[in-house]
């Protein structure tokens, strides 16, 4: 004689913009049933706009990170044991630039033209005075050229407002 179920585990996605999370600790009616999942059940977890760690269940829950140089609509899937459940979630760039000059610090006994890049669009901006940079600093728009000794310090800003660490770079 089959045995009436009442109660059953449902998988559930709960997206966010950096934590995506799958939980297998609620019952159908919503209540928290713990201890019934074991420990190391591997979760595939995928997304259209960046990646996400890999990850498996501890205590009945598993996250992983979302990290996204890009803006927009994700669309997320989590597989358990072949049960699929798809999301959307919004994605914001979280991830900072990178600057870098064409020449490295040195000792050159010529003028020198330095070009800046970073490695997505935004802005970048500098200082020749040895000064940290700030975002009142001068805008980088053409190359820099370096006649004497000087200390080139620069750092990036992408069009999300992430900003790279400052770099530094000694010219003579």
């Amino acid at each position: 004689m089959p045995v009436p179920v009442t109660s059953w585990l449902v998988l559930t996605l709960i997206p966010s913009t950096d934590i995506i999370s799958v939980d297998l600790v609620h019952d159908n009616h919503g209540n928290i049933v713990n201890g019934y999942v074991p420990d190391g059940i591997p979760v595939n977890i995928t997304s259209t706009l960046g990646n996400i760690s890999t990850t498996s269940i501890v205590k009945g829950i598993a996250q992983s990170v979302l990290t996204s140089g890009t803006i927009g609509l994700a669309y997320i899937e989590a597989i358990v044991d072949n049960q699929q459940l798809t999301t959307s979630v919004a994605v914001f760039d979280n991830i900072p630039p990178t600057a870098d000059a064409n020449i490295p610090s040195g000792l050159y006994n010529t003028i020198k033209n330095v070009s800046l890049s970073m490695s997505e669009p935004g802005t970048i901006y500098y200082t020749t005075d040895g000064s940290t940079p700030t975002f009142n600093s001068n805008r980088y728009t053409s190359l820099i050229t370096v006649a004497s000794n000087m200390t080139l310090k620069f750092l990036a800003m992408d069009l999300a407002g992430n900003t790279s660490q400052y770099i530094h770079k000694t010219i003579q």
